[in-house]
Parts: C-alpha cells; sequence; structure tokens
C-alpha cells in the first residue's frame, strides 16, 4: 500500500476552546489544593489526625487533589477518558467537601461575629461551591464534549491497528 502524503494534516481531534479553561482551572487547582496541603500539614503535626469522617475524607482529598489534578491536566489535553472522569471525580469530591464545610462549625473565619454577616457569608460560599461544582458536571456530560473524548480513543486504536496493517501488507523493503 501506499504511504500517505506528508503534506496531509493531522488526524488528531480539535479542542473546543472552552476546554482551555478547564485546562487552566485544574492548573489552578492543583496549585491550590498543593498550598492548601501545606497549610494542613502544619496544624496535622501540632495537633494529631482528624476524629471525624469529614476529617478523615478532607485530609485525603488534600492529599489526592493536588497529584490528581495535575494528572487530570494531562488527560484533558490528550483528551482521555480517564482525564475527563478523574477532573469530573476530583472537582466534585473537592467542592462538595468545601460546601458541606461551609455549613459545619468553624466554616466560616472566626473574625466574622454578626449572625447576619455569617449567615450572609455562608450563602455566598453556598452559591461559590455549587456553581463551582454544577458547571464541570455539566460541561463535560454535554454529548459534543463526551464523544470528543471517546473519538480520541478511537482514533487511537484506529492509528495503532491501521499502522500494524500496514506494515504487514508492505512487507520488509
Amino acid at each position: 500500500m501506499e504511504s500517505p502524503p506528508e503534506s496531509q494534516p493531522s488526524s488528531s481531534p480539535r479542542r473546543p476552546w472552552s476546554l482551555y479553561f478547564f485546562i487552566v482551572w485544574a492548573i489552578i487547582l492543583a496549585f491550590n489544593t498543593g498550598v492548601a496541603l501545606c497549610d494542613i500539614t502544619g496544624p496535622l503535626a501540632q495537633f494529631g489526625t482528624p476524629d471525624t469522617l469529614f476529617g478523615w475524607l478532607s485530609l485525603v482529598t488534600a492529599f489526592v487533589a493536588p497529584f490528581g489534578f495535575g494528572t487530570s491536566v494531562y488527560g484533558l489535553w490528550e483528551l482521555r477518558p480517564w482525564g475527563r472522569y478523574l477532573f469530573l471525580i476530583l472537582s466534585t469530591l473537592f467542592f462538595g467537601l468545601n460546601l458541606i464545610s461551609v455549613w459545619l462549625p468553624g466554616g466560616v473565619p472566626p473574625t466574622i461575629q454578626d449572625p447576619i454577616q455569617i449567615r450572609n457569608a455562608r450563602l455566598l460560599a453556598t452559591v461559590r461551591y455549587a456553581v463551582a461544582l454544577a458547571i464541570p458536571l455539566l460541561y463535560f456530560n454535554l454529548n459534543h464534549i463526551r464523544i470528543l473524548f471517546k473519538k480520541s480513543v478511537n482514533q487511537q486504536v484506529d492509528k495503532s491497528t491501521n499502522g500494524q496493517m500496514d506494515e504487514s501488507v508492505s512487507g520488509p523493503d
């Protein structure tokens, strides 16, 4: 068989501009959770281990999230299905725990003393975390985005099988 001409454009799928927003967001979340990890390890050494399920979930998330969000950046960039799933799982866990923590004792900064300000701070944080939780869940489940991640895998499989077939048909030179 003939080899394809070299002037043929790349067959890699085009990323929508909105995906770059999520890639940058994942980079920021990786950095942000890494800084949060540094903030947690000091008090953790001083006060010991957390004593509630929520405390343990927060601690595990703080240790896993910086590396997980960093890994999801690569998966999103390469349009890998696992990158999509990893970002969805981590962002759901991260923003979900933050959403819950707002309503737990100590969820509002101690400098706020007025009950109306406490209520307003909790409502604002609830809206912020709920929106941050909903955006990736909605975006990555849109049909044209989901197909983009599935198409990426199918194209890679097609490339590898076509490459093997071409070598076997052409034989040694």
